[in-house]
């Protein structure tokens, strides 16, 4: 591909001045404080980062120390840029010419602080509001918090978790992974939802998480420090605030501080989890408020359609706590602690079928939730602990539905499905 003749970002674009192309915001956006409108419709490439990685060494670490004096007066301040990136120069070219005009577009509702492109809007439709969400508790909130217990005063009545070798592995390329998608495929892991990052209004703590999270792609072993001490000025924000958190702020804390806690593990600190031990006592205060809340839709436990916003944010949560539960695991693996089965968990439905979780409109997601309501009928959705060990009580005819039921469910699932049903089968030998 061509690389276009125009690299200049957005506003000083629009403004027909010189743009010094710095990433991620140029010199006249950080003096006139835009740096939440300094966009770039072309990803930077691979030549340009090459001859400009010879000049920035010595100006990295001094680019750091702004960020983090920008950090500590105002943490909301640090914002995340529209994503413009292309896979073609037709595509590129197109996204460019909406992203100028968006104004004159009748269905292109443009938000500064919108992570993803605008969200699919029909004529007449709902606007997305998280507001008046029905949401119940399900789980013992109370041992989700006290979990990290568990390694140092194991309880009578818990079941050891032993993850084989190749598991642990496995969990953890896989968790390194969702820390780095944010800054290498410009998307939130599979745990945070679309329609989190396209509201008209996104959670602080999801546009400073996307933010700090491009900073770790191609850093240089000098601003490591810095960049690390960004993550734990936010994460004590987080940890200050979040039980003051509406519930679409407190599920967004949740996951920018379970992100931060990873990254910090898996990119910076692998071989030193001890100063993760007291992040990891607060991730799981955080978890237990979450929970606490509300971990399903009062409409799902009567089988019936709940409301879109109200199933986004149950479902976020799930996900989000099925993930610090498996990180947990592998923190406990690498201290040679032993973990134990989340029977605290038992009951909480596992994660949907793919179709439901990427619908882009209200009015596809409503009728492919007719379509999931009738196929499973009166059982109910498939639970998370029917991933777990069945009884050595049960009959053969209740181990062959359960198998009919999770041969089912492994037909609708993402991604991020298959790779906890893989982990559950390889751990428990289902």
């Amino acid at each position: 591909m061509s690389v276009p003749r125009r690299k200049a970002c957005v506003p000083c674009f629009k403004s027909k001045v010189r743009c010094d192309q710095k990433r991620p915001f140029c010199a006249r956006c950080i003096q006139r404080e835009s740096q939440d409108q300094c966009t770039y419709a072309w990803p930077i490439t691979q030549e340009q980062s090459n001859a400009s990685q010879l000049t920035k060494t010595g100006a990295v670490q001094e680019r750091a120390e702004d960020y983090a004096g920008e950090l500590e007066l105002s943490p909301i301040d640090v914002r995340p840029a529209v994503f413009q990136c292309s896979q073609n120069e037709k595509q590129g070219e197109r996204r460019e010419s909406e992203s100028l005009n968006h104004s004159t577009q009748p269905n292109h509702q443009h938000s500064d602080t919108t992570i993803l492109g605008p969200l699919e809007v029909l004529q007449n439709e709902i606007p997305v509001l998280f507001e008046n969400l029905d949401l119940v508790c399900t789980v013992n909130s109370d041992e989700i918090r006290n979990r990290w217990l568990n390694a140092f005063a194991p309880p009578l009545d818990q079941t050891v978790k032993a993850y084989p070798p190749g598991v642990v592995v496995f969990v953890s390329r896989m968790l390194k992974s969702y820390t780095s998608m944010p800054s290498r495929q410009k998307v939130m892991p599979p745990f945070v939802h679309h329609l989190q990052q396209r509201s008209s209004d996104v959670p602080d703590s999801l546009a400073n998480c996307f933010s700090l999270l491009k900073l770790c792609e191609g850093r240089l072993s000098a601003s490591e420090p810095a960049i690390k001490r960004f993550f734990m000025q936010e994460m004590d924000r987080l940890y200050a605030q979040y039980e003051s958190y509406d519930e679409a702020n407190l599920v967004a804390a949740f996951q920018a501080y379970l992100i931060y806690s990873m990254t910090i593990f898996f990119e910076f600190r692998e071989n030193e989890s001890i100063g993760l031990h007291n992040a990891i006592v607060n991730l799981q205060k955080i978890a237990s408020e979450v929970s606490l809340r509300g971990l399903v839709c009062a409409a799902e436990l009567k089988g019936i359609r709940p409301k879109w916003e109200s199933w986004v944010l149950a479902e976020a949560k799930r996900r989000t706590l099925f993930t610090m539960y498996l990180f947990d695991s592998v923190l406990c693996a690498h201290d040679n602690l032993p973990t134990f089965l989340a029977k605290e968990l038992q009951g909480v439905l596992a994660p949907s079928q793919q179709n439901l979780w990427a619908a882009e409109s209200r009015k596809s997601w409503n009728e492919h939730y007719n379509d999931f309501l009738s196929e499973w009928g009166s059982e109910g959705p498939l639970l998370i602990d029917e991933l777990w060990p069945i009884s050595m009580e049960a009959s053969e005819v209740q181990v062959k539905a359960r198998q009919i039921r999770i041969d089912k469910w492994l037909a609708a699932i993402d991604n991020y499905g298959t790779m906890l049903f893989a982990v559950t089968s390889c751990t428990h030998d289902a």
